[in-house]
């Protein structure tokens, strides 16, 4: 994988993904590791879909828990808390065992990437873009 990135104030990479027709998608992928078990540690992967200002559309959480439940293969819709001119931060995220193969980390990033930029271009006139 030959990827530009940088990384952010907290230690985190931020990956350039290239997904389809050539548009670029950031994805965040955690640095440090969380505890699942004993002896299984699970990295994070995520990238922002929307931000909304106030409330979430009437349907639409039920709608991406329904998406999430039926549709994802790696990670689910969370929302990740409101930035400080109040609008909720929609992302995607995956997570992945820490011992994961590159190949499935590309993976996790690409659909990663994929899930959020779907996302984003159906609500983007929630974000008045």
């Amino acid at each position: 994988m030959n990827l530009k990135y940088r990384i952010d104030s907290e230690g985190d990479y931020r990956v350039q993904v290239i997904i389809p027709e050539n548009r670029n998608v950031e994805v965040g992928v955690s640095t440090h590791t969380e505890s699942l078990e004993k002896n299984v540690r699970v990295r994070e992967i995520w990238s922002v879909a929307v931000r909304i200002p106030g409330k979430l559309p009437e349907g639409l959480a039920e709608n991406l828990l329904r998406d999430s439940w039926s549709t994802r293969k790696f990670g689910s819709w969370a929302l990740a808390g409101t930035t400080s001119d109040g609008k909720q931060v929609l992302v995607y995220i995956s997570r992945i065992p820490e011992s994961s193969s590159v190949k499935v980390l590309h993976a996790a990033m690409m659909d990663t990437a994929e899930s959020a930029r779907g996302l984003h271009d159906a609500l983007s006139e929630l974000e008045g873009e």
